[in-house]
């Protein structure tokens, strides 16, 4: 929500700030305005990302910034430096594995069928993880894919209870009653595809009283060394809405990951649906 705010009121400066630059550009004889405070923290964050361009330097004008959100590239970068291409790049490098190392990697696709219109080959070809962590795959089986398959010889699909996205059952909240909100009954699937055989395979989690609410989001593969766990997390939803949810699968997770940890290392993955800063007031 700060994040939102902050957006915004940069934008608001940015127009503040537009208006002051086409002041400047009147001819002599005509009054112009100082600068107001938002035009001046607009050029300090400015500084700060640049080091010495302003604002308009940097991006152009409102309306250039406009148009940079709303069109996006593959490489398109917005003023806040948050990536918005709708597909991933046509040439994708990483660096290479070191020796004697296990590359695990996860990604939110968002739907399996969408991203492998964006570029979902091309990455799994560049990264070559040796373990791949997916979530909210909204499949409703699972997938054949012979280039998936030759890949990894061993794929794990938790796929939700309900076929397709957002329908209606009956949960269980941390008060111990009941709802049919669809913003998270339905987890939208998660997968692990690997080149290394598991020893074991769990798709639950333990303790947890409404299993229909939890499938789909947790997979737990053993290895001889460590436990992986991949998970599609429940979110607080709109407001806050369904944070009693969150928080009681907050509560049997750190449960279960907990006595895990007591077997064998544990590496958890996934969609973990945190905010990346503090909530505002």
């Amino acid at each position: 929500m700060r994040a939102t705010r902050s957006k915004r009121k940069l934008e608001e400066a940015s127009s503040d700030h537009d208006d002051a630059e086409e002041a400047e550009t009147q001819p002599e004889g005509r009054s112009t305005r100082s600068a107001s405070p938002a035009e001046e923290e607009v050029k300090t964050q400015s500084t700060s990302r640049t080091g010495s361009k302003s604002q308009s330097q940097g991006s152009g004008s409102k309306r250039q910034l406009k148009r940079a959100k709303t069109e996006g590239s593959s490489s398109g970068v917005f003023e806040n430096e948050q990536p918005t291409n709708t597909a991933l790049p046509e040439s994708i490098e990483f660096v290479g594995k070191n020796e004697g190392c296990l590359r695990i990697a996860a990604w939110n696709i968002t739907s399996l069928a969408s991203s492998q219109k964006k570029g979902f080959k091309r990455y799994v070809e560049a990264e070559d993880a040796d373990i791949l962590v997916l979530s909210e795959t909204k499949v409703n089986n699972e997938p054949v894919d012979p280039s998936l398959t030759a890949r990894y010889p061993h794929r794990y699909w938790a796929i939700s209870a309900k076929k397709g996205y957002g329908t209606v059952y009956p949960r269980v909240t941390m008060k111990g009653d009941t709802t049919t909100d669809t913003d998270t009954c339905l987890a939208a699937g998660t997968a692990i595809l690997s080149k290394r055989k598991a020893l074991s395979v769990d798709y639950t989690l333990p303790g947890h009283p409404d299993p229909k609410y939890t499938k789909g989001r947790i997979i737990t593969l053993e290895f001889e060394g460590s436990y992986l766990i991949g998970t599609y997390v429940p979110n607080a939803g709109v407001g806050l809405k369904t944070l009693d949810e969150k928080n009681l699968w907050n509560t049997h997770f750190e449960a279960y990951i907990r006595d895990l940890d007591e077997k064998k290392p544990v590496i958890w993955t996934g969609d973990l649906n945190v905010a990346p800063t503090e909530l505002g007031e």
